[in-house]
Formats: C-alpha cells, structure tokens, sequence
C-alpha cells in the first residue's frame, strides 16, 4: 500500500497496517537528479517503438535547475509524470522536438494543475 495523502485513509484502513514508513518529499538536489533520470529514460532515449525526440540545447543543467526549484513539493511520481508529459506533448503536437516554449507550457500547467489539486485538498501549495 502506498498513497502519498495518508491523511485521507480511513482509520479502519490504517488499523490493518502493521508498519508503515514515511519517505519525505524529494529535497532539491535529489529532485534535479530525478529529472536528470527521467529525461534520460523518457525523452533522451528512444522510445520503445523506436521514435527519437530531439531535445532542444536550452533544455540542459541549467534549465533542469530552474524545474527542480519550481517542483518543491512534488513528489518522484508527480516528476516523472511531468517528463512523461513532455514526451506526450512532443508526440501529440506532431513533432519530435521538445523545445523550449513546449516544456515551459507543460511545466507551467503542472505546476497550475497541482495548485487546483492542493486547494481541493485543503493544502496549501509549496
């Protein structure tokens, strides 16, 4: 069982387990090295089916140190879905090439969508 709103489990769901373990949310460092993992898997390689996506020069250390620091509060599923978000931009919009504007607009409806979320919730955004 895993869930990352502990605080919505039922106490009879909480009852029935015997440990349980906190991991906290990725620091800073350990989100860039995330993103570094995951666009290495999904985005830099090819694609199982052999589709290739060409990564803009401006989508490099620098840039994934300005996503790191704008994802504070994300979780390593909620990054990785953000890469795969962009894999999913670049395919649905009928290039191969992730560019600049095209991540941004990713991230910044990430970033939007999480907001809406954390308001639902009654939590506030980070």
């Amino acid at each position: 069982l895993a869930t990352n709103l502990r605080g919505m489990l039922d106490r009879a769901v909480l009852d029935r387990i015997d440990e349980s373990f906190e991991f906290p949310l990725p620091s800073l460092g350990e989100r860039r090295r995330m993103l570094e993992m995951f666009m290495e898997e999904h985005v830099r390689r090819p694609t199982k089916r052999g589709h290739v996506i060409e990564v803009e020069e401006t989508l490099n250390g620098d840039y994934l140190d300005e996503v790191a620091a704008k994802t504070d509060g994300f979780s390593g599923r909620q990054l990785a879905k953000l890469v795969l978000a962009y894999q999913a931009a670049v395919f649905g919009s009928g290039t191969t090439r992730l560019t600049k504007g095209l991540a941004d607009t990713v991230l910044n409806y990430k970033l939007a969508h999480r907001e809406e979320d954390n308001r639902r919730q009654g939590r506030a955004a980070s």
